[in-house]
């Protein structure tokens, strides 16, 4: 049997609205619906959550066995990943990171333009607001995307610089040193300032354009060696393109004056990976008291490599965006994570602090028998790369593409370094070019004052 139909409701008047507005029964109120940039924004919002909770989940990290950690020559035994012994030294750790929102830098003729990296801004964990800025195509509002070496050479630089002012008895300077590094062309250590500093010959790096270890390195040199500072100790820095440090060199430098000194370098340990035969001695590094870290070790990417707890690396990691502050805060994290060093991609930049002569003595024994990557000699080697303001380029075939690492596999030989794939016939063209040491003269990447 057919159910009786419901009486058909008759058409709505105002007398019927006004009754229903009167009753009981509570109205919805429905939220308003966006519109415009509005609207654009809260769609961008809602994908780039959803990248970054899949991208956070696949950088979850597995929970190590108990284990003996090593963080910058600190040994923590029987420690978890997660312990509160772990936490607290990377806590102490300097970190840099991308960052949006700074001063301008200006894109460079035949440069990489700024919206190149706007999928690698979704990426990170940012509010959708703050990216307007950046949506400019002639100017970087941020370093996302092609800054993670700058941003690795920093950290390591910092915490020398902290290692130096615990040595000199200095306290409370974090903040000065932090002030080092900020996002202006008035802070010495800024990533606008590595940019300019690797603009010069011969390098040519462009504001987009990723920095490899000997840019970095020639950059951080430049900028040390123009660096004055009342309230902080000075710091000197050498760069040792083969891996090898003669006696005479070191001892000289430190008959000259009594400042720290920061030795570089920037290395390559395999083709595609390192090769296993310097796992031990990657380890070793990491483990000396005179370790301030390793920057580099993934392909056109880079990581700031502070321990190991095993065969696994422990690092902080310079991919996690955020706002322009001076808030000490934002420059140190608990949490680091771990890569197994079977992974590493072979392009890396190692920093050893040498206090004075006798720092230097105790570093060269403890690992002159043993490592297969730094090597010690009386008299300076022999090789292509003729002082620290050199860099070989290799025009072959008419390219100038820089070799932007040494290969340690032939330190020991006197003679070119030359790549294990590589024969002299097929290295037929080297220039040498001598680099303008005037940093002043840097013009290749203008600003507004």
């Amino acid at each position: 049997m057919d159910q009786p139909s419901s009486p058909s409701p008759g058409p709505i008047t105002s007398e019927y609205i006004k009754t229903a507005s009167a009753s009981e029964v509570p109205v919805e109120n429905f939220p308003e619906v966006p519109t415009g940039e509005a609207l654009f924004e809260a769609q961008l919002t809602h994908i780039q959550e959803t990248i970054t909770q899949w991208w956070q989940k696949l950088k979850e990290q597995p929970q190590l066995e108990p284990t003996t950690v090593v963080i910058l020559g600190k040994v923590l035994e029987n420690e978890r990943l997660e312990s509160q012994a772990v936490a607290d030294s990377i806590g102490q750790r300097i970190w840099c990171t991308y960052r949006c929102g700074f001063e301008p830098i200006p894109k460079a003729q035949n440069g990489p333009a700024p919206l190149l990296f706007i999928t690698s801004i979704l990426l990170n964990s940012v509010s959708a607001r703050s990216l307007f800025g950046g949506f400019d195509n002639q100017l970087f509002h941020t370093d996302v995307g092609w800054g993670c070496m700058i941003r690795t050479s920093q950290s390591l630089l910092a915490n020398t610089f902290q290692r130096v002012v615990e040595k000199s008895g200095g306290i409370g300077k974090e903040a000065e040193i932090i002030k080092l590094f900020g996002d202006t062309y008035e802070s010495t250590f800024s990533l606008h300032n590595f940019v300019r500093a690797a603009s010069q010959l011969p390098l040519e790096v462009k504001p987009g354009e990723w920095f490899g270890p000997s840019a970095a390195s020639l950059s951080i040199k430049r900028l040390c060696d123009k660096y004055s500072c009342d309230n902080l100790p000075s710091l000197r820095v050498h760069v040792s393109e083969n891996s090898a440090l003669c006696d005479g060199e070191i001892e000289a430098l430190f008959a000259d004056k009594s400042d720290a000194l920061l030795v570089l370098f920037p290395i390559r340990l395999g083709i595609e990976t390192v090769n296993i035969y310097y796992y031990p001695s990657i380890l070793e590094l990491l483990a000396l008291p005179q370790s301030v870290g390793i920057a580099g070790g993934k392909p056109s990417s880079s990581y700031y490599f502070v321990g190991y707890l095993g065969d696994n690396l422990l690092y902080l990691d310079p991919h996690n965006l955020q706002p322009v502050s001076a808030d000490l805060e934002l420059y140190h994290t608990s949490r680091c994570q771990t890569i197994p060093i079977s992974s590493l991609d072979p392009l890396m930049l190692v920093g050893i602090l040498l206090h004075d002569i006798e720092d230097y003595k105790s570093f060269k024994g403890s690992i002159a028998d043993s490592n297969k990557i730094i090597s010690f000699h009386d008299k300076p080697v022999k090789k292509s790369i003729a002082g620290d303001d050199y860099i070989r380029i290799n025009a072959q075939l008419g390219m100038s593409t820089i070799d932007d690492y040494v290969d340690v596999s032939d330190q020991f030989s006197g003679e070119n370094l030359l790549l294990h794939d590589e024969s002299e016939s097929e290295i037929n063209i080297t220039e040498e070019i001598r680099q303008d040491d005037s940093f002043e003269n840097i013009d290749a990447v203008e600003h507004s004052a």
